[in-house]
């Protein structure tokens, strides 16, 4: 019931940014393809997980349902405006100015909040 319940939130978000179906994790579906998956446990308990040939590189917890759809939300938008950057790249400009503020704006269409705390992460990067 709680798997039902996350896809169904994440589905919601993922149709507010247009997000590919293939940038989706899937919940309790493991792959091997380093493509993220979200195992659902027992109660509140969620992991997020990153394997490729039967080796896990990342197994991470998570009881905080709205700190998991942080993270999950955080990759995809990434990967979506680094797609697009690569395509649209400015040779004379600093891609990292241009990719941030494109995921910032993106997380903000998702939760304001969201949208705060990328910048904070991001503008680290630009320090």
């Amino acid at each position: 019931m709680e798997s039902q319940k996350l896809e169904i939130q994440i589905n919601e978000l993922a149709d507010k940014i247009d997000v590919p179906l293939g940038l989706i994790p899937k919940i309790n579906e493991a792959n091997d393809y380093a493509k993220p998956f979200i195992d659902v446990g027992v109660g509140d308990i969620f992991y997020y997980v990153i394997r490729e040939c039967g080796v896990e590189y990342e197994r991470i917890l998570y009881k905080d349902k709205d700190e998991l759809l942080y993270r999950i939300f955080k990759d995809i938008t990434f990967e979506m405006v680094a797609n697009d950057e690569l395509k649209n790249r400015n040779n004379h400009q600093d891609f990292r100015i241009i990719l941030f503020k494109k995921q910032e704006e993106l997380m903000r269409l998702l939760d304001d909040h969201w949208g705060g705390l990328i910048k904070s992460e991001n503008d680290k990067y630009m320090e």
